[in-house]
């Protein structure tokens, strides 16, 4: 594994919510592969035959049963991941499935578990890794080409955004005309 090659996570520490399958494990075990240390959570034993899985292919990793919709249980996650491994860096809110139904024909209950666990189960575990300050405001990755997130637009777009239809008709003009001297 990454980690036993000095992966680019070594030293940090994630939690994957519903990596007891699919792509939850595949995020746990490439997250292992690159050396961190990994909460792997599900509502059952899935969870604990990932957990073993990373550490027999040299990885480090915990299994947490949990449901991730459930306040409290979010915050004992977070807790496991501080109390095991000293911090937690990382939180992929995975956890999730598929109602095989149309909105037409979908019950009640269907919609209400799919709302439970895709909005609150993604919110709970965010809320309790905020909350009790693990997961503090880092300096931000950056790389090359890219600019942050929370950054403004670019200046042709802000300018494009307070000019008229004729200004924007000119811009797009000029920047099809810029884009034709590089070819296809």
């Amino acid at each position: 594994m990454g980690a036993l090659d000095g992966g680019s996570l070594v030293g940090k520490v994630a939690i994957v919510t519903g990596a007891g399958q699919g792509l939850g494990r595949c995020h746990a075990e490439l997250l292992a592969a690159e050396g961190a240390s990994v909460v792997v959570n599900d509502l059952g034993e899935a969870a604990d035959a990932t957990a073993a899985a990373i550490v027999a292919a040299g990885g480090t990793a915990v299994a947490h049963r949990c449901d991730v919709t459930d306040w409290q249980a979010a915050e004992d996650m977070v807790g496991a991941a501080v109390d095991t491994f000293g911090d937690l860096h990382i939180l992929v809110n995975n956890a999730g499935f598929v109602r095989d139904a149309m909105s037409f024909s979908m019950t009640e209950e269907q919609f209400d578990s799919v709302v439970a666990v895709h909005l609150k189960g993604h919110f709970a575990p965010s809320r309790a890794a905020g909350s009790c300050g693990v997961m503090r405001p880092r300096p931000p990755v950056t790389a090359p080409n890219c600019r942050p997130v929370a950054s403004s637009p670019p200046p042709a777009k802000r300018s494009v955004r307070r000019s008229g239809p004729g200004q924007l008709r000119q811009r797009q003009r000029r920047h099809h005309h810029h884009d034709a001297d590089f070819g296809p």
